[in-house]
């Protein structure tokens, strides 16, 4: 599974390089007292659905390449490989948004805001930063999995709104970790069904 994994990392490296530099500076403009959590949530999932618009388009596009017809290990084991991958390339500019979010934070508080032009630092609670990182992955998931499949502009949009729905599902529930869990137990579900699929088509 080793080459695989690498290989899908090599090809989704400068996207996951682009992203996690978007991250990082929606990061330091989230530590605004009047930045809107809702704008950095939005953000996440645009970038989500660019990973999952990505990967899905190898799913779709490359099923006649050599790597993917021959394959060095079986169906199953391939395309997890790639999922893992894919996950992997989601989980850094997550790690960076959050990172540099609480470095920034931090960093302001101890110089009294001195380098910002605030008075003030917005700091995300334990629950946004875990509804932030699920919609991230509930974006990539969906819209790879609405990627692969027959129908390609329908499948996308109609998945791509799930997380949007989940977002709008979690502002109604009681607390943020409840709207992360939703958007998570989605993505698995989704993440399932695309390494089935595929593995299916490539048998």
């Amino acid at each position: 599974m080793r080459p695989v994994f690498a290989r899908e990392i090599a090809e989704l490296a400068p996207l996951m390089i682009a992203l996690a530099l978007v991250c990082g500076l929606v990061a330091v403009e989230s530590v605004s007292p009047g930045a809107d959590y809702d704008g950095m949530l939005a953000a996440v999932i645009v970038c989500g659905a660019a990973v999952g618009l990505v990967q899905g388009g190898l799913d779709r596009w490359r099923r006649a390449d050599l790597f993917f017809k021959h394959r060095p290990v079986g169906a199953i084991r391939f395309e997890l490989a790639r999922t893992l991958a894919g996950f992997a390339v989601v989980l850094v500019p997550i790690a960076i948004l959050l990172i540099v979010h609480q470095t920034a934070t931090a960093d302001a508080m101890r110089d009294g805001v001195k380098w910002l032009p605030w008075g003030a630092v917005r700091q995300l609670t334990d629950g946004e930063a875990l509804l932030v990182g699920a919609a991230f992955v509930c974006t990539w998931a969906s819209v790879r999995y609405g990627l692969s499949r027959p129908n390609v502009w329908i499948a996308p949009l109609s998945c791509g709104a799930l997380p949007v729905v989940c977002w709008a599902m979690g502002s109604r529930l009681e607390t943020h970790e409840e709207g992360a869990s939703l958007a998570l137990l989605a993505s698995v579900v989704f993440l399932t069904l695309n390494v089935i699929d595929l593995a299916g088509d490539r048998r």
